[in-house]
This record gives structure tokens, sequence and C-alpha cells, in this order.
């Protein structure tokens, strides 16, 4: 990434990942549900003071004071888009189709993906990514929120949740119950072909825009898909096993990845 955008992109990222973490924080608590809405409900509020659309005071949290010193002109729709899908979807409840995890990923890594494309195009003198952009952001997202949640299962069956979207359990005639227990492997694996697939097909076509996307705007994509193309390897090598623990490990090459497209100018 350019040197000049380094600290709005650090300071996007660190909203993010803040955001991520909420889930994380307070599931061991009481009413968890409720906490977890106000503790959204407070960077909705935040970004709103930072961006001018409230008179309130900015926090005095630091990653609040970084998007205000280093991301005065993100977008503020994106940004909320990033705690509306988060507010959405606490409770640990599955999704209810695979449309809906697919929605979840455009409005989380497709909407991150779009504030980081509008950066890199504000400082190669872009005024707005084009359409294209866009679109293939949101396909990222969607290919990435499937993917992940893939990856994640294994973890989240430890505390006793699965997330797996209700109608593809309906399918392939499981229950978050017969997922947990391990009491239908094949059809398990059956339903995470289908994932993959669905993932397969958002990835291929966030890169059929490709030759419509500026050069400098590439990195912005690249490294939701090279995660996605990972996680992707990675599930097939395991023969589609959601239980195989070697869906958790991290590409040890993702920096060779992201710098061999760099060069070619490809995501």
């Amino acid at each position: 990434m350019p040197k000049g955008n380094r600290p709005e992109l650090i300071a996007l990222l660190a909203f993010n990942v803040e955001l991520a973490m909420v889930r994380e924080k307070i599931r061991p608590q009481r009413n968890a549900d409720t906490t977890g809405l106000y503790r959204l409900q407070f960077w909705r509020d935040a970004i709103k003071s930072i961006y001018g659309e409230s008179t309130m005071p900015v926090p005095r949290q630091p990653v609040a004071i970084a998007l205000c010193a280093f991301a005065p002109r993100a977008s503020l729709p994106l940004l909320e888009s990033l705690v509306v899908a988060r507010q959405q979807s606490i409770g640990d409840r599955p999704f209810k189709t695979v449309d809906d995890l697919s929605a979840y990923g455009k409005a989380t890594t497709g909407a991150l993906v779009c504030l980081q494309a509008e950066s890199l195009a504000r400082e190669c003198a872009v005024i707005t990514p084009p359409d294209e952009v866009v679109n293939a952001a949101n396909e990222l997202g969607a290919a990435y929120g499937i993917m992940n949640l893939v990856r994640s299962s294994l973890p989240l069956m430890a505390q006793g949740i699965v997330l797996l979207p209700a109608d593809l359990l309906a399918l392939h005639s499981l229950s978050a119950d017969k997922v947990y227990n391990k009491r239908n492997p094949d059809a398990v694996v059956a339903l995470v072909k289908d994932l993959v697939q669905v993932a397969s097909s958002h990835l291929a076509a966030s890169r059929t825009v490709y030759p419509s996307i500026p050069r400098a705007l590439c990195p912005s994509l690249a490294a939701p898909a090279s995660v996605v193309e990972y996680i992707i390897s990675n599930v097939k090598k395991a023969k589609y096993d959601l239980y195989d623990p070697r869906l958790q490990r991290r590409s040890p090459f993702l920096m060779w990845s992201l710098l061999y497209k760099h060069v070619l100018g490809r995501y």
C-alpha cells in the first residue's frame, strides 16, 4: 500500500477489528446480546460524531481518535454498514440462508474493501472507485464471509455454537445438534462442498470485472482474494472435513502471494 494511505488504512482495519472483537468480549457475560448491542451502538454514535452527523463529542477512545485523525474522508454509510451488520448478527444465531450469509459478507468484508479502495482512489486522483470495484468488493466479501465461516466452524463448535445456514442444514437433513455431535459426517461433507461451490462462484464473479479495475486499486482486493483462495484450497486438501484442525492453519505464503499479485497488478 502507498505510504500516504497507510495511517488511514490502519485506522480502518483497527475499527473493523474493534467491531469484530465485540462478540468475543461479551460472550462469557450474562445478558451478552444486550451488552453487545450497547457496545455496537456506542460505535454507531461515535462515527456519527466523527463525521459530523452528531453534535456529541468524539469519544476519547484510541480507535475513534485514529479515525478522526487519519480517516476524516472515509464513507460514513460504509462504516455504518460494518456496525449494522454486526448488530444484526449478535446472539450467535445461525444464518437463515446462504444468501443471508453472503449478504453479511458483503456488508462487512465487502464494505471494508470498498473503504480501502476509496482511500487508494483518493491517493491516485480517482474521485470515486468505479462501479466495477464496488461489484468486485461485494463478490469478494460474500466469498470471504462464506469461507471464513467454514474455517471458523470448528472453534465455534468448541464453544457450543453452530452458525451454518439453516437452509443448507435442512437440505442435507442436518441440524445444529447433528453437526455438533458429528452424527452424519457424510452430510456435513456435502454441505461444505455446497458452501465451497458458492464461495468459488463469488470469487470467480469478482474477477470477471478485472479488466475494468484501475491497477492502483487492485491492492484493496488482493488480500481477501488471497485468503479466500487459501481457505478453499485448504478445505479441498482436508476433503471437505469441517472437523479437520488443518482448516485453522494460516497461510505461510500470504505475503508472497500479495507481493506476486502486486507486481502483476492483479487480485
